[in-house]
């Protein structure tokens, strides 16, 4: 069986609702200046009528130590918030350890506009400019000399 590998990955609860990312990174900068970090997220909360949700934040550490040493500087510190209330944040674990890779695979589709003959065409009726109709009195004219050239000569007369 493999080994499990360490957890590198926390979560900052329990953060003001009203508080920025800013904020909140201008408060752990003096840490996390010491600890190299491999990936971080922010997520803001909110305040309704009927209940708050907090901020949290969410940390990848390169090494082990780094959460350990981040958890031992940083949990239990109290934010002051917009209107004057205390919130002692907590620092945990992260449910779920893995972090989003970027990703690598580019369109294949990507580039390829200059050789759709649908879009070749659509440039070539741009560049020719609009085509001019004939004017409404000449299409009428058109089309009763082809209503009566149609018809046998006698126009009073009803179809059977």
């Amino acid at each position: 069986m493999a080994a499990h590998p360490s957890k590198t990955k926390v979560v900052v609860r329990k953060l003001p609702p009203m508080l920025a990312e800013e904020g909140f990174r201008a408060a752990t900068d003096k840490v996390l200046a010491q600890l190299p970090t491999s990936w971080f997220a922010y997520c803001p909360g909110k305040v309704s009528a009927k209940h708050v949700i907090f901020s949290r934040a969410y940390i990848n550490f390169v090494s082990p130590e780094g959460v350990v040493a981040f958890k031992a500087a940083f949990d239990g510190h109290v934010f002051v918030g917009s209107r004057g209330n205390q919130y002692r944040c907590s620092v945990e674990y992260a449910p779920y350890q893995k972090t989003p890779q970027p990703t690598k695979k580019k369109d294949r589709r990507d580039g390829t506009i200059a050789s759709d003959p649908d879009y070749v065409d659509f440039c070539k009726q741009l560049e020719e400019g609009p085509v001019s109709l004939p004017s409404a009195s000449a299409q009428l004219e058109a089309q009763e000399r082809k209503s009566g050239a149609v018809g046998d000569g006698g126009g009073d007369r009803a179809p059977v």
